[in-house]
């Protein structure tokens, strides 16, 4: 007998209706929503919703992967046992499955995608797992953050930076250089083509949440598995 154990007891496949659509990159979600974006060496002095953009990001990433037929999402019913059985619970999780090893070309997809098969090697994999996992891989895994979403999004644009020399990050001083600022510069002639293929997988996300019960409740467990990783993250409170 266990203190504590878990039993799966049910599963069911997410079933998304609709016709699949081109979209490359969007790890560059963020570049093709604010191609101008400005920010400083200040935490806190951006009027800019990181956290926000960094759930975006990160759901739009496992939509896009959906669509292109890469993954699959499973809601599975599972049955938590305390003190040898005298208390139970159920409680609903999501898990992510890779249907297809082909590795997609986009920077940030590719990540997400060997973060999915090296947590579903663990025992009961969820989303919080799957969500620590892609932050310990995107920014430092002991770093001290005042604004971790904040890291998060200007190291995949970093990334972003390095990968296309359309993209520049162009750094000049302000307050006689006791200040650095910084200036996200992205060659206009691609400023469409990103903005069009993320609009239409962002009209995708906004149809499901409206319509289909299961991608709305794996819509907040998602951004509430971010959010509580977020939060542990803030001055490295581990």
């Amino acid at each position: 007998m266990s203190l504590y154990k878990t039993l799966k007891v049910s599963e069911a496949k997410l079933e998304i209706d609709f016709e699949p659509f081109h979209c490359d990159d969007i790890g560059l979600y963020v570049i093709g929503k604010y191609p101008r974006l400005k920010y400083n060496g200040l935490a806190y002095s951006e009027d800019f919703n990181w956290k926000f953009h960094t759930i975006s990001t990160i759901r739009l990433t496992l939509l896009n992967l959906v669509n292109r037929g890469i993954i699959d999402i499973y809601q599975t019913k599972i049955k938590h046992n305390y003190f040898f059985n005298l208390i139970r619970k159920e409680s609903i999780e999501y898990e992510l499955r890779v249907v297809d090893l082909h590795l997609d070309k986009d920077w940030f997809s590719v990540l997400v995608h060997k973060v999915i098969n090296e947590v579903n090697y663990s025992k009961n994999p969820n989303l919080y797992k799957y969500v620590k996992a892609i932050f310990d891989k995107t920014i430092y895994k002991y770093g001290n953050y005042r604004n971790p979403s904040r890291a998060f999004i200007l190291q995949i644009l970093r990334q972003y930076a390095k990968k296309f020399d359309w993209i520049k990050i162009e750094k000049s001083k302000k307050y006689f250089g006791l200040l650095d600022d910084y200036s996200l510069n992205v060659d206009s002639i691609y400023i469409p083509r990103i903005s069009i293929q993320h609009e239409e997988l962002v009209r995708l996300d906004s149809k499901l949440f409206h319509s289909n019960v299961m991608y709305s409740d794996f819509y907040h467990q998602l951004g509430y598995a971010i959010e509580r990783d977020i939060k542990r993250r803030i001055n490295n409170n581990q």
